[in-house]
């Protein structure tokens, strides 16, 4: 895995040279696995913040770019965290300004770390300062008197030079390029050149025009801004003595005389300027035309203004009747609720009726069902006691006659044992006789 830390003191110019890497084959980093709002820029900007608040520790001015400060466990894991996400990209970047402060620490951090340091010319910061100026402020006159020009140039001298230092310590894992000589294919290919095997997977494009040509298509209030910006630079020799040196030891560099074209460039810059002066006269009038414009735009914007307002008024009439007839509906709402309240206990009444009166039927059938098979039953009974009592009446006439029966045998048995004497006397003759 390989990763390039692409940094500089101009945001403008890293951005450049990031895109055109990008461009030929080199992976944006991606964010980390387990936050993903823990970012390059976002882990820059926490550490700085730590820094500023004093809870980190470093040898020196711990808020400069160039100075680097003393990390702790927490940033590194933090900083783990970014390379483990980024770890199955081959070829990866990120580009900040702020890395510029972190160079020895990205350097003892990982061993395919490889850095793009991006340098500018004093003149490019000082006229980025003034557009920033221009931009910023309405009273030109303070905000230029105000410029801090002296501590930019010092700013930029003290980057400038920890960039040149650090290329020439660790000129295996460091490449020093001009922002203002750079183009697009000899960037890649000197990149390519310089660590032929990390970089061996990116792609050369096609041949671009120089960027010695974008400066001429600068539009003409930079060119003046910049050509001003030469002259405040002339003051710092330094500087310039300082930006001769990078750019004799940079990686790539024009071939072109860029002095040549920066003076046509601000010749084209002062001509246009000189076009538009001419041209003021035609826009004062174009000025006042627009004034009358605007008076009549804002009488008519008065007239919308009235009927708005009548229209509003009508609004709010009709919000009114509107919020009465809501609060009707509301009370009507209401009461349809009471009645449906009602209707409903009503009907939980009838079913609770209907359920008992269903109760009372089954249980009055029951009863019915129940009598009936009583009735029945006691018409058994009563068929049986009548046939019993038609027995007994049999019985009883039965007993009645073998009473009567008996009697009479009792009564002959009487009559016997009475005559039972003269009976024998009687046979005893007879049988006298017979013999």
């Amino acid at each position: 895995m390989t990763s390039l830390c692409i940094t500089g003191l101009s945001d403008s110019a890293i951005e450049v040279v990031d895109q055109a890497l990008q461009a030929a084959g080199v992976a944006p980093a991606q964010t980390a696995q387990r936050d993903s709002e823990l970012s390059f820029a976002s882990w820059h900007d926490r550490v700085y913040k730590s820094i500023e608040q004093g809870q980190g520790e470093s040898s020196g001015d711990a808020g400069s770019l160039t100075e680097l400060p003393a990390m702790g466990r927490l940033w590194e894991q933090l900083a783990s965290d970014l390379f483990l996400s980024n770890i199955q990209t081959p070829l990866w970047s990120w580009s900040n300004a702020k890395s510029l402060g972190l160079l020895d620490y990205w350097l003892a951090f990982d061993a395919g770390i490889h850095f793009v340091l991006v340098a500018t010319s004093p003149e490019q910061m000082l006229a980025e300062n003034l557009a920033k100026l221009a931009v910023d402020n309405t009273d030109h006159k303070k905000s230029l008197a105000a410029m801090p020009v002296e501590s930019l140039l010092a700013q930029w001298h003290k980057a400038h030079h920890a960039m040149l230092r650090f290329s020439l310590r660790h000129p295996e894992r460091c490449m020093l390029v001009l922002a203002e000589d750079l183009e697009q294919h000899e960037l890649v290919s000197a990149a390519k050149a310089k660590w032929p095997k990390a970089l061996n997977a990116l792609r050369a494009p096609k041949m671009s025009t120089p960027s010695v040509v974008a400066e001429l298509s600068l539009s003409p209030a930079d060119q003046v801004l910049r050509h001003y910006a030469t002259q405040l630079c002339e003051a710092y020799p330094q500087a310039n003595s300082l930006h001769e040196e990078i750019a004799s030891v940079a990686t790539v560099a024009a071939t072109q005389n860029t002095d040549k074209f920066a003076k046509d460039g601000v010749l084209h810059g002062v001509l246009a300027t000189v076009a538009l002066a001419h041209k003021v006269p035609l826009l004062l009038s174009q000025v006042t035309e627009v004034s009358t414009s605007r008076d009549s735009l804002l009488k008519d914007e008065a007239k919308l203004k009235n009927q708005l307002e009548l229209e509003v008024s009508a609004k709010k009439q009709l919000q009114a009747q509107l919020t009465e007839q809501a609060k009707a509906n509301a009370v009507l709402l209401e009461e349809k609720a009471v009645l449906l309240q009602e209707v409903q206990t009503r009907g939980q009444e009838a079913q609770a009726n209907k359920s008992a009166l269903e109760a009372e039927v089954t249980a009055k059938t029951q009863v019915m069902v129940a009598l009936r098979e009583e009735k029945a039953l006691q018409k058994s009974v009563d068929e049986e006691k009548a046939l019993l009592l038609t027995q007994l009446h049999q019985v009883q006439e039965e007993l009645e006659k073998y009473y009567l029966q008996c009697k009479t045998l009792i009564r002959k048995s009487k009559l016997l044992s009475i005559h039972a004497p003269t009976l024998k006397t009687k046979q005893k003759q007879q049988r006298l006789l017979h013999l």
